[in-house]
């Protein structure tokens, strides 16, 4: 028998764990690598004997050198997950909903900054996700006062103003409510992220990260929408 080249292919099971481990990598600005070691039972025409055979699998590069550590840069980790339509799956589990136009600012830079959550929710960024919400919740929806965060008292007068008189009890609780939620949040936040030196904590998961996310666009949404109702009706 001559001697000829053996091509092998090599399947590597994707799993969610592998896929985090990727994304926990990226967050600390590391490169991804993979080392992988094969084993070959090779028995000779005529023996018995099987003589196995260990190698790496190696990675050639341009100019000729030979790496037994395969490293993926970051257009080609991008390009895995696209691949293995790793995006797209995130993006199917936190479903946008249209947050309408108000005429209040807070809302509209509220709803810019939430789209680079989104970003870096999506690109596995959960770390970067929770630091531009915790922005959003402390510089735009809330104040502090005595110690306790409150909603924006321009933001509040806006939404209560506008509502009709023999509603207006109803509605107060319902903001009473959201900042509940709103300070929820923020809890929930700072146990990854110190409350007043912004330093991380310990790092959060993906279903942190898409809780809190998901919790910001419902409130925003509803509170647009009040605004929304209200104004019209008064118009």
């Amino acid at each position: 028998m001559s001697n000829t080249d053996l091509e092998l292919e090599f399947e590597i099971p994707v799993t969610t764990k592998l896929l985090d481990s990727i994304n926990e990598i990226r967050r600390k600005g590391k490169f991804v690598a993979f080392s992988i070691i094969y084993q070959l039972d090779i028995a000779k025409p005529g023996f018995y004997a099987i003589s196995p055979i260990f190698e790496h699998v190696v990675r050639i590069l341009s100019d000729g050198e030979i790496k037994t550590a395969i490293v993926f840069y970051t257009d080609e980790i991008d390009d895995l997950m696209r691949r293995l339509k790793y995006a797209e799956y995130v993006r199917f589990e936190i479903p946008i909903p249209i947050i309408p136009e108000t005429p209040i600012d807070i809302i509209s830079k509220s709803v810019s900054e939430l789209k680079n959550a989104e970003e870096a929710l999506i690109k596995g960024n959960y770390l970067m996700t929770l630091n531009i919400i915790r922005n959003i919740l402390m510089n735009y929806l809330t104040e502090k006062k005595d110690r306790e965060r409150f909603l924006r008292r321009e933001l509040k007068e806006f939404v209560i103003n506008n509502i009709p008189e023999n509603l207006k009890n109803i509605y107060e609780n319902v903001v009473k409510g959201i900042e509940a939620v709103l300070r929820s949040n923020l809890q929930h936040i700072h146990k990854f992220i110190h409350e007043d030196t912004g330093k991380l904590i310990v790092a959060p998961l993906r279903e942190d990260a898409e809780y809190i996310y998901n919790m910001l666009i419902i409130i925003l949404r509803y509170i647009s929408q009040l605004i929304n109702i209200w104004s019209r009706k008064i118009l």
